[in-house]
């Protein structure tokens, strides 16, 4: 037990610590439009979000939706600006949106020449759409007797509460297979929980540095199967990194979704638990897997 918060301790540090490096780009295009959410809820968390819409988007009810769970470590007002100052989603998009790729760090090398190549025949042969961002206050289950009935109360909020009122006051579609659901280390764990318990709203999952471990990813597994075999299949990716002190977890949850039949990827590009491998590689991997699957899913 001991162990396990002293390595959740030091992935906070990590991850929510600004990064040593000194990025060569970290300016995005002007355009963006940020809209406040606020969705009423009955238990101790914050029903505040913020909505992160790229330029040029349309307002029709068209565009798809991605809901982003933050990692451990700020709350309230500077939780909400963890994707966008802190984790480069908006930078994500434009490197997307603009290719061909580029290194962020001149001195590390999360991308490596193969996967920067990849990329770039990829966003060739078929543009980037992007999408909308919607980044909610995620609770922190960590330090609590019984966290479950906080993961079940957030559950219920994402499905019945925040995301019926940004369908109502968002550019967005309203169909499941246009949703997707992310979330960032201890964000990850609380996704997973999430899409266990209200999958309804959602056609896709990526658990980025997930924050699971070796006895939960069984039991995850076990879960996963058993709401996707009442409430249909959804598709799921995993996105770890070769340093992460959960990539072995995150390893053993494919794995055993795989058994089960689940149609689940696994990504273990080079890096850490950190701050700097999400700018650089971890949101823009979970963009555009989010790019390539929502809208081909079905729930």
């Amino acid at each position: 037990m001991l162990e396990l918060a002293r390595r959740r301790f030091l992935n906070v540090l990590s991850l929510a610590a600004v990064s040593a490096f000194s990025p060569a780009l970290f300016a995005t295009a002007l355009g963006w439009r940020r809209v406040r959410i606020s969705a009423s809820t009955g238990s101790s968390f914050s029903g505040d979000a913020l909505a992160l819409i790229p330029p040029g988007f349309q307002e029709e009810k068209t565009n798809r939706l991605v809901v982003l769970l933050h990692g451990y470590g700020k709350t309230g007002e500077p939780a909400l600006e963890l994707w966008r100052k802190e984790y480069g989603v908006e930078l994500a998009h434009e490197r997307l949106t603009n290719p061909p790729i580029e290194r962020l760090y001149s001195t590390v090398r999360y991308l490596s020449d193969r996967r920067i190549h990849e990329l770039d025949e990829t966003l060739a042969a078929q543009t980037y759409r992007g999408m909308v961002l919607l980044c909610p206050i995620t609770p922190s289950p960590y330090l609590r007797n019984d966290a479950s009935a906080l993961l079940a109360d957030y559950a219920d909020w994402l499905a019945d509460g925040l995301i019926p009122k940004a369908r109502a006051e968002l550019p967005i579609s309203p169909a499941v297979s246009d949703t997707g659901l992310a979330g960032v280390s201890m964000g990850g764990h609380v996704g997973l929980e999430a899409l266990i318990r209200r999958p309804q709203p959602f056609g896709a999952f990526v658990g980025v540095l997930a924050a699971v471990t070796r006895k939960s990813s069984w039991r995850y597994a076990a879960r996963i199967a058993e709401t996707f075999e009442s409430a249909g299949a959804r598709r799921v990716c995993l996105l770890t990194a070769t340093r992460d002190s959960y990539c072995e977890p995150n390893t053993i949850l494919h794995q055993t979704l795989v058994k089960k039949g689940i149609a689940a990827e696994l990504q273990v590009p080079f890096g850490p638990h950190s701050a700097a491998f999400m700018k650089e590689i971890g949101s823009l991997e979970m963009l555009l897997w989010m790019d390539r699957t929502l809208g081909a899913v079905r729930g």
